[in-house]
């Protein structure tokens, strides 16, 4: 059985199996809207014009200037929303650490997993604030802030890891 699912067996933690459902949800209901964004980011990439034409053949934007906030911000909802519900799940698994019968190492990660999940809910949240307070002319910054992630997250694994290591050593 992959650790995963043996450190946080599905069903074993109270009010785990409602936090799966929400999460099924969540990501099924932001994937148009992601799948709606990478398709614009890539079309932008690749230099292709940001005209469709409909079926009376007239051209139109793909998405006016004063749409993109809020298309950010329902990306950044969605992404927030997931990042949260990982994070209650691990939240749940650390309360019931004695129950699961995890170990020193396991409670250590799954401590750090639930942190990691937060920072990012964070990041998601500094997005969705960039774009709805900044307007269309922070769009694209709040679209860069993801960037965020690559070395927020790399400075938590390394303080994490030398904890980790340090702990692991007593």
């Amino acid at each position: 059985m992959p650790l995963r699912l043996r450190r946080h067996p599905p069903g074993r933690l109270a009010g785990s199996p409602p936090h799966h459902g929400i999460l099924l949800f969540l990501v099924l209901f932001f994937v148009y809207p992601l799948k709606f964004l990478f398709t614009l980011v890539v079309d932008q990439a690749m230099g292709r014009g940001e005209l469709v034409t409909l079926e009376n053949g007239s051209q139109v934007l793909r998405i006016e200037p004063h749409q993109s906030p809020t298309l950010l911000a329902i990306y950044g909802a969605g992404y927030l929303a997931v990042t949260v519900t990982f994070a209650i799940l691990y939240a749940y698994a650390y309360r019931d650490r004695a129950a699961l019968e995890l170990n020193r190492a396991e409670t250590m990660e799954t401590w750090s997993s639930l942190e990691r999940h937060l920072l990012m809910g964070g990041i998601g949240l500094l997005s969705i604030l960039i774009a709805l307070l900044g307007g269309e002319g922070a769009s694209s910054v709040a679209g860069l802030s993801y960037l965020l992630l690559g070395p927020v997250l790399s400075i938590h694994g390394i303080i994490r890891g030398r904890q980790y290591r340090a702990a692991m050593e007593q």
